[in-house]
């Protein structure tokens, strides 16, 4: 989920830069456009009834707008990188904490399942003598020593100790 989010965020960034890039191609094509329109007139600039200095301030006006635009998209390229990257920097700290809680987690079911080993071959020991007492009580003692040293099986679907991986 959070690589989709990524992966959204990229294209994001990349389609701002896209916009950013053809604004200034268009900010770029409009000032040759002028320039061309210039010179196509002879040079003659167009007076406005009030003289130059108006159209002037008008085209100076113009081009700050397009400037204002230019640095609007590039503060909101910037804007989206950092925190694309803030977010990636989430993202990797939330997966080394998962990681180290998978580990406790495999951790502790390790030791459960020891200690439940531990406790079943116990069990399975206090069985026999329970049996020994039983049958020696009642007179017959048929064990011999090569039963006592029997180790006690195993469960038959634990044959180490092991844990699963997440």
């Amino acid at each position: 989920e959070a690589r989709g989010e990524l992966r959204a965020r990229d294209g994001q960034v990349e389609v701002l830069r896209l916009a950013l890039q053809q604004g200034v191609r268009r900010a770029e094509r409009g000032l040759e456009t002028e320039e061309d329109e210039d010179e196509k007139d002879g040079g003659k600039t167009k007076e406005t009834p009030c003289g130059l200095p108006g159209e002037q301030e008008a085209e100076g006006q113009v081009r700050e707008g397009r400037g204002a635009n230019e640095e609007r998209l590039r503060a909101e390229l910037l804007l989206e990188r950092r925190q694309n990257e803030a977010q990636a920097s989430v993202f990797e700290s939330e997966r080394r904490t998962w990681q180290t809680e998978k580990e406790k987690v495999i951790r502790y079911q390790k030791e459960l399942q020891a200690s439940y080993l531990e406790m079943y071959h116990k069990n399975q020991v206090l069985e026999r003598e329970l049996q020994e007492l039983r049958g020696g009580s009642s007179g017959s003692i048929g064990t011999s020593a090569a039963e006592e040293d029997k180790q006690p099986p195993g469960l038959p679907w634990i044959e180490r100790i092991e844990s699963s991986e997440i």
